[in-house]
């Protein structure tokens, strides 16, 4: 397409002589006499090149090129004169002129400048577009990588300002309720905050239809607001803001006081602009969500995870609270448990002043706002205290100085366990996310006080039956002594007895009388035999050793029976004991010894067992190591139900709240291994055993060895 030149000259001769030169250079050329003929012709658009007459009958061609410098796009300038001075040539060329020509002008000079101002104008053409391309690339890279709201948008506004050259531009929002737009971003500094209702009319329509709405004299158009004219504004493009048909907000960019005609491409940049900032404030309202869902969840995640290490109310009740005043942002709030029989508040926790009843605790009452929320067992959202009807004035005394409130029951399976309250010292509205958010809050506080409450009522009833099954076996123990006593004292000494008046009888009988006296020596043996037994019954019964003497020294009575009855080597080594244990502990060992031994000459076919006994600090451990067959840990495990003692030792293990370790490997031997506390303690969780039995793991020999309730591994090679 050729390029359009425009001449502006009020001597008709040198025009139509310019026109004519310029026409066999291929130019479409037209004229006009008059600054304002020109303007109007120029406005309508579609000129590369104006070659004005500095002097005219209506202003001068500076003048002029002034008011052609606010056209857009404006054509390249060209001051034609016969009459300047040097200074009037540098004051065009600072404007922004292209070139000058002086009168009479040669056609080739005339020429040579036509062609020169083209090309001025293509560089700044290409400059202007390379601007724009500069923009999308910035407001592209911004979108994709910005996170946070405020600065994408200011970023936006700035970049579109600055590219189209306009001094105003400013970005609104639409809130959530979809009532007004709010102001989120202007390139001016704007103090106060800028909201404009939402109404039903010719804008809205047209923002929701997704049209633009392109104003040349603004205070006229009845399109806009109010608002938008007290800008003072004389030209202005408002472009929406949309996602997937969906208004979020708009754009507008005005020109101030000064009218300007918004060309096609200035429109379509906006328009982009927009569309970039739709993509943007998704993306980051997305990555907003998501950081909130992750700081929801592991808010709740850890309520969950104090419950599970502390099992204490208080120290729930204190996360949760402080968690959630931080999570919504709010000035104070309170979150305290009721009686669920008698409605009485029982325990509570706060940040900032407390929200909750004041003086000593009562019932709920069903007229205070506490009550209310519980006999509805719903959320209860007050946006103004002051103008809530639903409480009564006492209410509102009581909460004097707070002007929103949210109110959410603890509810457990349809029981109340609580309420959770959150207030404001400014009048916020809560959204429905917000009373979402602090609902589930309340939720996982009831399930974890409730899982508490189940966990230290499990754990008071297994401390209850432990203290049950050592009174069992203390009364075992003390009934074992009765008994062996009894046999000690009672049949053992008439036996001997017996045993005493036989030999005396047998002494009486003469030689002679061969046949008596064999009786006799064959109810003495009997007398005897009977006695050993009696003594072997009173030492499996409970050894009188034990009590008298001690754990070491019955240790050592029992290695020497079983090693002179079994054939086996058996040692007790390292006895580092420097006073007596308790009562209750040295019988709890001596049976978990006496067993061990019992397995080995059952089961190990071993020929050397060493015992183990020392104090280690505040516990007591007890090592019995065999050079046997050993086990594969794998086949205990399958036959464990016939191992009742293993299952002996580790109950009684538990009891005294220890630890129990079987190493051993298939010809390695076995290592049993026993610790415990001085002073028993409740029995850790994993130290239970659970219904099917204990855990049974099998390892390498070089494992490194690690305490566990019932562990099995195989130890290192005993020495033969």
């Amino acid at each position: 397409m050729p390029e359009r030149i425009l001449i502006v000259d009020d001597e008709p001769h040198l025009a139509m002589t310019l026109v004519e030169i310029l026409r066999q250079e291929g130019y479409v050329v037209d004229s006009a006499r008059t600054g304002k003929e020109a303007l109007e012709k120029l406005r309508r658009g579609g000129y590369d090149v104006a070659i004005v007459d500095h002097h005219l009958p209506d202003g001068t061609g500076l003048d002029l090129h002034t008011e052609i410098e606010k056209i857009q796009p404006s054509p390249a300038t060209v001051l034609l004169t016969g009459y300047a001075s040097i200074e009037t040539v540098i004051e065009a060329l600072r404007r922004g002129a292209s070139d000058y020509l002086l009168k009479p002008a040669h056609p080739e000079e005339l020429k040579r400048s036509v062609k020169q101002a083209l090309e001025r104008k293509k560089i700044s053409e290409a400059a202007a577009l390379q601007r724009k391309m500069d923009l999308l690339y910035q407001v592209g890279r911004s979108s994709a990588g910005e996170t946070e709201l405020d600065p994408f948008l200011k970023n936006l506004v700035e970049k579109l300002s600055e590219v189209l050259a306009l001094p105003r531009c400013l970005l609104f929002l639409l809130t959530e309720e979809k009532e007004s737009l709010v102001l989120k971003a202007s390139n001016v500094p704007i103090e106060r905050e800028v909201r404009i209702p939402v109404r039903r009319g010719i804008l809205y329509d047209l923002l929701h239809e997704g049209k633009e709405v392109v104003a040349e004299e603004a205070q006229k158009d009845r399109r806009l607001p109010a608002l938008l004219k007290a800008f003072r504004i004389r030209s202005l493009l408002i472009v929406p803001i949309l996602l997937r048909g969906e208004l979020l907000g708009v754009l507008s960019v005005d020109s101030g006081e000064v009218p300007h005609p918004f060309t096609d491409s200035e429109v379509k940049l906006a328009r982009f602009i927009a569309d970039q900032a739709a993509v943007g404030i998704e993306n980051i309202r997305y990555c907003q969500r998501e950081r909130d869902k992750a700081r929801e969840f592991g808010l709740l995640a850890e309520i969950a995870t104090k419950g599970t290490e502390r099992h204490d109310e208080r120290s729930i009740l204190d996360l949760a609270i402080e968690k959630t005043v931080s999570l919504m942002g709010v000035d104070a709030g309170t979150v305290f448990l009721i009686d669920p029989e008698r409605w009485v508040p029982t325990l509570s926790a706060s940040r900032g002043p407390s929200l909750a009843p004041a003086g000593r605790p009562k019932p709920l009452s069903p007229r205070g706002l506490e009550g209310m929320i519980a006999l509805s067992q719903k959320p209860w959202a007050i946006p103004d205290m002051a103008s809530e009807k639903r409480i009564p004035p006492s209410e509102r005394g009581r909460l004097k100085g707070w002007s929103s409130y949210l109110g959410v029951p603890l509810v457990y399976k349809g029981t109340m366990r609580g309420i959770l309250a959150i207030a404001t010292r400014k009048p916020r509205a809560f959204t429905p996310r917000d009373i979402a958010l602090v609902h589930s809050i309340a939720l996982k506080i009831a399930l974890t006080i409730e899982n508490v409450r189940l966990y230290n009522l499990n754990r008071t009833h297994r401390e209850e039956l432990r203290q049950l099954s050592l009174k069992v076996l203390s009364t075992q123990e003390e009934e074992r002594r009765r008994i062996s006593r009894e046999l000690h004292d009672a049949m053992g000494q008439g036996l001997l007895a017996l045993k005493l008046h036989l030999e005396i009888l047998a002494e009486q009988i003469p030689p002679e009388m061969t046949g008596q006296r064999e009786e006799i020596a064959e109810a003495h043996a009997i007398a005897a035999q009977t006695i050993e037994e009696i003594r072997r019954l009173v030492a499996d019964l409970r050894p009188l050793k034990l009590d008298d003497l001690g754990l070491v020294p019955t240790l050592r009575g029992l290695v020497k029976d079983f090693s002179r009855k079994f054939k086996i080597q058996t040692h007790l080594k390292r006895v580092k004991l420097y006073r007596r244990l308790p009562p209750d502990m040295e019988t709890m060992i001596y049976r978990i010894v006496q067993e061990a031994l019992t397995n080995v000459a059952k089961h190990a076919r071993a020929t050397d067992v060493s015992i183990w006994l020392e104090r280690i600090e505040a516990q007591v451990r007890v090592r019995v190591i065999d050079n046997g067959v050993g086990f594969d840990a794998t086949t205990l495990a399958r036959r464990r139900a016939r191992r009742f003692g293993l299952v002996g030792i580790q109950e009684r293990v538990d009891l005294m709240g220890g630890s129990f370790q079987i190493l051993s490997g298939r010809g390695r031997g076995t290592e049993l291994r026993v610790e415990l506390p001085l002073e028993p303690a409740v029995p850790k969780r994993e130290r239970i055993l659970p219904p099917s039995g204990p855990e049974v793991r099998r390892e390498p020999a070089s494992t490194k060895r690690r305490k566990s309730p019932l562990t099995i591994r195989r130890p290192r090679r005993l020495p033969p």
